[in-house]
């Protein structure tokens, strides 16, 4: 009677251990991505023959300034938060005031003359819209560039945000 005690303390023990390591493993992210690994699988051949991804470009002319912006205020436009605050822009009308202004920034063509803190002054905005703008921002510039023109235009939003923020006393 005493071995069969011994041996259920035994299997206790092993459970509880072998529970302690399963709850470490699911904390520590072991099976967050079950999906990918088994598929992967299946799949690898097919997906070593598949062509490349085609490299992205630059941002080196107006045209890839306007590819930007135009994506950017698509994002924008359809963004739960961004949407809203800027729902009574004028976009056609905004639009070409953007591709100048970018234009200037990153390619140095003076096209830009104004003042962009006043417009964006009175608009009811705060850190969380900052930060969706960025994120936004910098994931339209990566979907479509890579260079030190993307990269650069990626620091300026940044620094433009951060300026921003501190003149609307957002800190």
């Amino acid at each position: 009677m005493n071995i069969i005690v011994g041996l259920i303390l035994i299997s206790l023990v092993i459970a509880v251990i072998f529970l302690f390591i399963f709850f470490w493993s699911v904390r520590s992210g072991q099976y967050e991505d079950t999906y990918t690994p088994s598929v992967r699988i299946l799949f690898d051949n097919e997906l070593k023959n598949q062509p490349t991804k085609k490299a992205l470009t630059d941002i080196e002319t107006r045209q890839h300034v306007m590819t930007l912006v135009n994506a950017f205020y698509d994002d924008v436009k359809a963004d739960a938060l961004l949407g809203p605050v800027f729902s009574h822009v004028d976009w056609p009308t905004h639009l070409p005031t953007m591709y100048n202004f970018w234009s200037s920034m990153l390619l140095g063509d003076q096209s830009y003359d104004g003042n962009p803190f006043q417009k964006h002054k009175p608009l009811p905005i705060q850190r969380q819209h900052f930060t969706r703008w960025l994120t936004l921002f910098t994931a339209t510039v990566d979907r479509h560039f890579s260079g030190t023109k993307a990269d650069e235009a990626k620091m300026r939003a940044q620094s433009i945000a951060g300026i921003f923020q501190h003149k609307l006393g957002i800190t």
